[in-house]
């Protein structure tokens, strides 16, 4: 968890093992919030994920973007994106952001 707020995120270079025990983390303190993302999503991505991940801890978006190599625009757009394929209506980074928030 600390691991991924280490200052704007321009220094963290994440491996697969960060990211499982991230997973765990975020597991142990929000009661299967992985199972709830695959309910609503079943078919989420890796990267996907991820940024849900960031997104339940704070994670800004700009320190997202830089965590998994995206511009800013991207992780806007998959935010988006991934608010309709789990709520099927539109909507913004900001809501998404409010629902993984409260998942």
């Amino acid at each position: 968890y600390e691991f991924f707020h280490k200052g704007d995120g321009s220094n963290i270079n994440a491996h697969d093992e960060e990211w499982e025990q991230l997973e765990t983390t975020i597991n142990t303190l929000y009661s299967g919030f992985t199972e709830k993302l695959y309910a609503l999503c079943p078919s989420i991505s890796e990267i996907e994920l991820r940024i849900c991940y960031l997104i339940k801890i704070n994670v800004s978006p700009s320190a997202i973007a830089y965590i998994l190599k995206r511009t800013p625009s991207a992780i806007s757009m998959i935010r988006s994106r991934l608010y309709e394929k789990m709520y099927g209506r539109k909507g913004t980074p900001t809501l998404f952001d409010k629902s993984i928030g409260s998942l």
